[in-house]
């Protein structure tokens, strides 16, 4: 028995697809940039990244709650519970250190970032799981 299954890496990894391909289509289609690229890219797609994260982790976990005949406690937790604690505490990182006037790209963008796509991640690894 593995310690980390291949399929499961490729679950938590398959609900970033849309999302890459959203950015891509956005940029190529609508944005106008403005003289620096990459100032552009970290307003417009880094620091709202853990909100679309967010997103597609509880679209992720509603439809797959809904696509069950029997719910377990554990997909409740994976599905609804991690996913609003992670929005709980991005939205503490990046509206209370705006209010505290803290301007760090740390706390308000790539921590928040990271902890939404743990949670995506874990969520798409868990899809199929309780099927297997």
């Amino acid at each position: 028995m593995a310690l980390i299954n291949t399929g499961t890496i490729g679950r938590g990894l398959l609900p970033f697809l849309p999302l890459v391909v959203g950015v891509g289509l956005k940029f190529a289609l609508i944005d106008q940039p403005s003289d620096d690229l990459l100032d552009h890219f970290y307003e417009v797609y880094l620091r709202p990244a853990w909100i679309e994260f967010i997103v597609t982790a509880f679209i992720l976990g509603a439809t797959a709650l809904l696509s069950q005949s029997v719910v377990d406690k554990k997909d409740v937790t994976v599905y609804a519970i991690v996913p609003s604690a992670c929005f709980i505490l991005c939205v503490i990182l990046v509206a209370g250190s705006q209010k505290a006037k803290i301007d760090s790209g740390v706390i308000q963008v790539y921590i928040p970032g990271v902890v939404t796509a743990v949670s995506l991640a874990f969520s798409g690894g868990w899809v199929g799981k309780s099927s297997q």
